[in-house]
């Protein structure tokens, strides 16, 4: 057995089917499972998880797996920083229990860091997919390709919001930047990656979907208007601890991480169309969801993207649809916003 290098920390609840496939995806690694523990924390499942895990333990009696039970749920936020506790490896990856890897994604993950013995994360493209894996489309996410210092991948990722999910981190540097901290709520992903962006020496971008994003009702991913309005003060609570870190580490770019709270606007925006895209949204929900946008974010009356989407309220989702068509039959299933237009009176 060789030295632990990741540790692959699984948080579940309730999802003991879409948790076998995840896990599945785990076991089909083509090289790195002697590099590895699988951590699995059932945070008070009551669906069959627990006696899935139980026989899952004896099956593995050799291989480095642990599992914990909780009978009192400790949340999302709670489970991840218990999982992080418990890891012994030199880096981390969460895996949520609803979404896959690929065959080769230790295997390209090891190498980049075997090569790069100063990174201290790695991530790489994604692949969307529906509730029965099916590839909806692959991320062309707006990233660096290969090594740039973390200061870099910061800048980047504010203007990109680009999925982070399939990030790996280097422990001990994820513990100096607080780990996966409970205050960003469902952003806890993009908090944490952007606070392990602010200590890192080096991050490594892999432009290969290598994760699979489940997109569905039972997922991650699900749609509320409750949860997407709290989405917004965790985007506003991300930069503003980037710019507080800024003003101490990084005081001459100071006006240029400002400017990222627009850019995250702009991101809560392009989140809206995908969910009008997938009918997610119905109209008197986006009259609300954009209201309270315009108040978190103060910076948005500036995009003409939120006119856009003014327009969408006000006439009805489906003409998001009819703007398509309008701008040229290419560009169906893309965001509206990757388009120049502006309402005729806005400036």
């Amino acid at each position: 057995m060789k030295q632990i290098l990741i540790s692959i920390l699984v948080p579940t609840h309730n999802r003991c089917r879409l948790l076998q496939e995840t896990l599945e995806t785990v076991f089909q690694q083509e090289v790195g499972l002697d590099q590895i523990e699988l951590i699995i924390s059932n945070d008070g499942s009551t669906d069959g998880t627990k006696k899935y895990l139980d026989q899952l333990k004896l099956n593995f009696e050799k291989f480095p797996l642990q599992v914990f039970h909780h009978e009192k749920n400790l949340g999302g936020p709670g489970n991840w920083k218990f999982l992080l506790d418990q890891a012994k490896g030199e880096f981390v990856y969460l895996l949520s229990d609803d979404d896959a890897i690929k065959p080769d994604f230790l295997k390209h993950y090891l190498q980049i860091i075997s090569e790069n013995p100063t990174v201290d994360l790695v991530y790489s493209g994604i692949e969307y997919c529906d509730d029965s894996m099916r590839t909806l489309n692959q991320s062309q996410i707006s990233s660096v390709s290969g090594l740039v210092s973390g200061t870099e991948r910061l800048k980047n990722h504010l203007v990109a919001n680009h999925m982070v999910m399939s990030s790996v981190y280097r422990r001990s540097t994820f513990l100096k930047a607080g780990g996966w901290q409970a205050k960003y709520g469902t952003c806890i992903d993009g908090g944490g990656f952007a606070m392990m962006c602010t200590q890192s020496r080096q991050t490594y971008f892999i432009p290969k979907a290598l994760f699979c994003f489940r997109i569905g009702s039972q997922t991650w991913s699900s749609f509320s208007p409750q949860k997407q309005k709290k989405m917004y003060q965790c985007f506003r609570l991300i930069i503003d601890d980037v710019v507080a870190w800024a003003l101490s580490n990084d005081q001459e770019n100071i006006s240029f991480y400002r400017t990222c709270y627009a850019a995250h606007a702009q991101g809560a925006l392009n989140m809206l169309d995908l969910k009008i895209v997938h009918e997610q949204i119905n109209k008197s929900n986006l009259k609300e969801l954009l209201q309270d946008l315009r108040y978190v974010f103060p910076e948005v009356v500036t995009l003409p993207s939120f006119y856009k989407m003014q327009l969408v309220s006000y006439f009805g989702v489906r003409w998001l649809e009819a703007l398509r068509e309008w701008l040229g039959k290419g560009i169906r299933g893309k965001s509206v916003f990757e388009k120049e237009y502006t309402p005729q009176g806005v400036k």
